[in-house]
């Protein structure tokens, strides 16, 4: 242990040193997700502190609401970037813009994966 009480970087293992430490908050989700959902936002880790939302859309949506409702949620976002698909598909002659919602839907979905993003603060969210 250093001195002034942090750890030293030897004793995060690497995936710790990438990650920020979301796997474990990703399985304490995962872990604790049920059919009803919770009715209090966050979820308490082993050391006593509270982490408000689990940096990932997909399990904060299945915590918060249920297994049903994060299915839904996952099989919604699958539909509308398959339509967005098909509409670039079919109009990508004709409209140059056409790429615009599978685009944003796709770095909607990807950036969902590390983060809460349906906060106003970031941009995507919009």
């Amino acid at each position: 242990e250093i001195p002034d009480g942090s750890e030293p970087e030897e004793a995060y293992s690497d995936a710790d040193k990438y990650t920020t430490g979301r796997l474990d908050i990703f399985r304490l989700y995962w872990e604790n997700r049920n059919m009803e959902g919770h009715d209090e936002m966050g979820i308490t880790l082993p050391d006593g502190s509270l982490i408000v939302h689990a940096h990932n859309i997909y399990l904060q949506t299945m915590y918060d609401f249920g297994i049903p409702i994060g299915i839904v949620f996952i099989l919604f976002g699958l539909c509308t970037l398959i339509y967005a698909a098909v509409y670039y598909k079919k109009r990508k002659d004709d409209r140059r813009c056409s790429i615009l919602p599978l685009a944003l839907l796709l770095l909607f979905a990807v950036a969902g994966i590390t983060e809460w993003i349906f906060h106003p603060c970031y941009p995507i969210t919009f």
